[in-house]
């Protein structure tokens, strides 16, 4: 994956469509992981830096089988 510098949309601008991706789920804890989340990925920027960032730690510590 390469970097960029994609901007991060406000939910108001996304496709209605997408809408549903971002919602909860009755798979994930969704409360518990917010806080997770911030804990792990707080202090990086808001752009690609923490995509690349999410997706590096899943790609380290999920398998799917």
């Amino acid at each position: 994956m390469g970097g960029g510098e994609s901007p991060q949309h406000a939910i108001e601008d996304l496709p209605a469509e997408t809408i549903v991706f971002l919602l909860g789920s009755r798979y994930c804890e969704t409360d518990r992981l917010s806080d997770i989340a911030r804990s792990l990925f707080g202090n990086i920027p808001e752009d690609f830096a923490l995509v690349q960032a999410i997706c590096d730690f899943v790609h380290g510590h999920l398998t799917f089988g």
